[in-house]
Protein backbone atom coordinates (compact mmCIF):
# COMPACT_ATOMS: atom_id res chain seq x y z
CA UNK A 1 0.00 0.00 0.00
CA UNK A 2 2.85 2.34 0.83
CA UNK A 3 4.50 1.64 -2.56
CA UNK A 4 1.31 2.60 -4.41
CA UNK A 5 1.25 5.92 -2.56
CA UNK A 6 4.85 6.72 -3.63
CA UNK A 7 4.14 5.66 -7.20
CA UNK A 8 1.05 7.92 -7.30
CA UNK A 9 2.98 10.89 -5.85
CA UNK A 10 5.84 10.27 -8.32
CA UNK A 11 3.40 10.13 -11.24
CA UNK A 12 1.77 13.43 -10.17
CA UNK A 13 5.19 15.12 -9.87
CA UNK A 14 6.20 13.88 -13.34
CA UNK A 15 2.91 15.08 -14.89
CA UNK A 16 3.23 18.51 -13.25
CA UNK A 17 6.87 18.87 -14.29
CA UNK A 18 6.08 17.77 -17.84
CA UNK A 19 3.11 20.14 -17.99
CA UNK A 20 5.24 23.03 -16.75
CA UNK A 21 7.91 22.28 -19.36
CA UNK A 22 5.25 22.09 -22.10
CA UNK A 23 3.69 25.42 -21.06
CA UNK A 24 7.06 27.19 -20.89
CA UNK A 25 8.09 25.93 -24.35
CA UNK A 26 4.75 26.89 -25.95
CA UNK A 27 4.65 30.26 -24.21
CA UNK A 28 8.00 31.18 -25.75
CA UNK A 29 6.70 30.20 -29.20
CA UNK A 30 3.81 32.67 -28.92
CA UNK A 31 5.90 35.60 -27.75
CA UNK A 32 6.02 38.36 -30.36
CA UNK A 33 8.99 40.64 -30.60
CA UNK A 34 7.14 43.91 -29.97
CA UNK A 35 10.16 46.00 -30.89
CA UNK A 36 9.75 44.85 -34.49
CA UNK A 37 6.03 45.60 -34.40
CA UNK A 38 6.63 49.01 -32.80
CA UNK A 39 9.39 49.82 -35.30
CA UNK A 40 7.03 48.92 -38.14
CA UNK A 41 4.31 51.16 -36.69
CA UNK A 42 6.80 54.00 -36.18
CA UNK A 43 8.06 53.68 -39.73
CA UNK A 44 4.51 53.71 -41.07
CA UNK A 45 3.65 56.81 -39.00
CA UNK A 46 6.77 58.57 -40.26
CA UNK A 47 5.98 57.70 -43.85
CA UNK A 48 2.43 58.95 -43.45
CA UNK A 49 3.38 62.17 -41.69
CA UNK A 50 6.30 63.00 -44.00
CA UNK A 51 4.69 61.97 -47.27
CA UNK A 52 5.04 64.69 -49.91
CA UNK A 53 1.39 64.31 -50.96
CA UNK A 54 0.28 65.62 -47.56
CA UNK A 55 0.96 69.25 -48.24
CA UNK A 56 -2.32 70.21 -46.63
CA UNK A 57 -3.97 68.29 -43.79
CA UNK A 58 -7.46 68.28 -42.35
CA UNK A 59 -6.11 70.43 -39.51
CA UNK A 60 -4.94 72.98 -42.11
CA UNK A 61 -8.37 73.00 -43.71
CA UNK A 62 -10.07 73.57 -40.34
CA UNK A 63 -7.44 75.47 -38.30
CA UNK A 64 -7.60 75.54 -34.51
CA UNK A 65 -8.09 79.33 -34.47
CA UNK A 66 -11.20 79.05 -36.63
CA UNK A 67 -12.64 76.13 -34.65
CA UNK A 68 -11.88 77.99 -31.39
CA UNK A 69 -13.65 81.08 -32.70
CA UNK A 70 -16.77 79.10 -33.63
CA UNK A 71 -16.93 76.94 -30.52
CA UNK A 72 -15.54 79.27 -27.88
CA UNK A 73 -13.11 76.57 -26.75
CA UNK A 74 -9.53 77.33 -25.69
CA UNK A 75 -7.94 75.10 -28.36
CA UNK A 76 -4.23 74.96 -27.67
CA UNK A 77 -3.12 72.28 -30.14
CA UNK A 78 -4.20 69.91 -32.88
CA UNK A 79 -3.03 66.54 -34.15
CA UNK A 80 -3.71 64.69 -37.40
CA UNK A 81 -4.66 61.03 -37.14
CA UNK A 82 -4.50 59.29 -40.51
CA UNK A 83 -6.50 56.15 -41.16
CA UNK A 84 -4.14 54.66 -43.70
CA UNK A 85 -1.87 56.13 -46.26
CA UNK A 86 -4.42 58.37 -47.92
CA UNK A 87 -5.01 61.88 -46.65
CA UNK A 88 -8.73 61.45 -47.42
CA UNK A 89 -9.12 59.22 -44.36
CA UNK A 90 -7.95 61.39 -41.52
CA UNK A 91 -9.07 63.22 -38.40
CA UNK A 92 -7.96 66.42 -36.79
CA UNK A 93 -8.09 66.19 -33.01
CA UNK A 94 -8.57 69.50 -31.17
CA UNK A 95 -7.02 69.68 -27.70
CA UNK A 96 -8.16 72.23 -25.15
CA UNK A 97 -6.60 74.02 -22.20
CA UNK A 98 -3.08 72.67 -22.81
CA UNK A 99 -4.15 69.02 -22.56
CA UNK A 100 -2.45 66.61 -24.94
CA UNK A 101 -3.85 63.22 -23.95
CA UNK A 102 -7.44 63.26 -25.21
CA UNK A 103 -8.93 65.63 -27.72
CA UNK A 104 -12.18 67.42 -26.93
CA UNK A 105 -13.47 67.05 -30.46
CA UNK A 106 -12.39 66.01 -33.92
CA UNK A 107 -13.24 66.69 -37.53
CA UNK A 108 -12.59 63.82 -39.91
CA UNK A 109 -12.92 63.18 -43.62
CA UNK A 110 -13.58 59.64 -44.82
CA UNK A 111 -13.91 57.66 -48.01
CA UNK A 112 -16.28 54.75 -47.59
CA UNK A 113 -19.90 53.66 -47.47
CA UNK A 114 -21.69 56.24 -45.33
CA UNK A 115 -24.84 54.09 -45.18
CA UNK A 116 -22.89 51.51 -43.16
CA UNK A 117 -21.99 54.22 -40.67
CA UNK A 118 -25.65 55.09 -40.20
CA UNK A 119 -26.69 51.43 -39.94
CA UNK A 120 -24.24 50.70 -37.11
CA UNK A 121 -26.19 52.98 -34.76
CA UNK A 122 -29.17 50.65 -35.10
CA UNK A 123 -27.31 47.84 -33.29
CA UNK A 124 -29.42 47.41 -30.12
CA UNK A 125 -26.56 45.92 -28.12
CA UNK A 126 -23.76 48.40 -28.82
CA UNK A 127 -25.85 51.52 -29.35
CA UNK A 128 -28.79 50.85 -27.05
CA UNK A 129 -30.79 54.03 -26.54
CA UNK A 130 -28.95 56.00 -29.25
CA UNK A 131 -30.94 58.06 -31.77
CA UNK A 132 -30.11 59.13 -35.32
CA UNK A 133 -31.79 62.37 -36.41
CA UNK A 134 -31.46 65.25 -38.85
CA UNK A 135 -31.81 68.98 -38.32
CA UNK A 136 -33.30 71.42 -40.83
CA UNK A 137 -30.65 74.08 -40.07
CA UNK A 138 -28.01 71.95 -41.82
CA UNK A 139 -28.70 72.34 -45.52
CA UNK A 140 -26.64 69.43 -46.87
CA UNK A 141 -27.35 65.71 -46.51
CA UNK A 142 -26.43 64.68 -42.96
CA UNK A 143 -27.34 62.79 -39.83
CA UNK A 144 -26.72 63.43 -36.15
CA UNK A 145 -26.20 60.84 -33.43
CA UNK A 146 -27.32 61.23 -29.84
CA UNK A 147 -26.03 58.84 -27.17
CA UNK A 148 -28.07 56.89 -24.62
CA UNK A 149 -28.46 59.95 -22.37
CA UNK A 150 -29.52 62.04 -25.39
CA UNK A 151 -26.34 64.10 -25.67
CA UNK A 152 -25.20 65.01 -29.15
CA UNK A 153 -22.22 62.84 -30.06
CA UNK A 154 -21.52 62.98 -33.83
CA UNK A 155 -22.58 65.01 -36.83
CA UNK A 156 -22.06 63.32 -40.20
CA UNK A 157 -21.98 65.63 -43.22
CA UNK A 158 -22.48 63.58 -46.37
CA UNK A 159 -20.71 64.83 -49.45
CA UNK A 160 -21.59 61.75 -51.52
CA UNK A 161 -22.31 58.03 -51.09
CA UNK A 162 -18.59 57.32 -50.63
CA UNK A 163 -17.40 60.50 -48.89
CA UNK A 164 -18.41 62.10 -45.62
CA UNK A 165 -17.14 64.33 -42.84
CA UNK A 166 -17.68 63.44 -39.22
CA UNK A 167 -17.54 65.88 -36.33
CA UNK A 168 -17.18 63.98 -33.07
CA UNK A 169 -17.50 65.38 -29.57
CA UNK A 170 -15.28 63.43 -27.15
CA UNK A 171 -15.71 65.69 -24.15
CA UNK A 172 -19.46 65.83 -23.69
CA UNK A 173 -19.32 68.79 -21.33
CA UNK A 174 -16.90 70.83 -23.50
CA UNK A 175 -19.54 72.02 -25.97
CA UNK A 176 -23.26 72.59 -26.06
CA UNK A 177 -25.35 71.33 -28.97
CA UNK A 178 -25.68 74.84 -30.40
CA UNK A 179 -21.90 75.20 -30.67
CA UNK A 180 -21.65 71.82 -32.39
CA UNK A 181 -24.32 72.91 -34.87
CA UNK A 182 -22.46 76.18 -35.51
CA UNK A 183 -19.31 74.19 -36.21
CA UNK A 184 -21.21 71.77 -38.47
CA UNK A 185 -22.65 74.70 -40.45
CA UNK A 186 -19.17 76.15 -40.98
CA UNK A 187 -17.72 72.77 -42.02
CA UNK A 188 -20.66 72.22 -44.38
CA UNK A 189 -20.08 75.64 -45.92
CA UNK A 190 -16.41 74.81 -46.59
CA UNK A 191 -16.94 71.35 -48.08
CA UNK A 192 -19.83 72.10 -50.46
Amino acid sequence: MMNNKYILIGAVVIVLAGGGLYVSRNTNKNVVDTSVVNEDISLKENVISKSPKQESTICDRFPKEEVASITGLNITSTKVFSMGEEIENSNCGYYIDGKTVASALSIGVYKGDVSKQKEKYQDPVVFRGWRVLTDKTISMDHFITYNEVQQLNDIYLIKGPQEYYRITLFSLNALKSGQMFDLALKVAEKIK
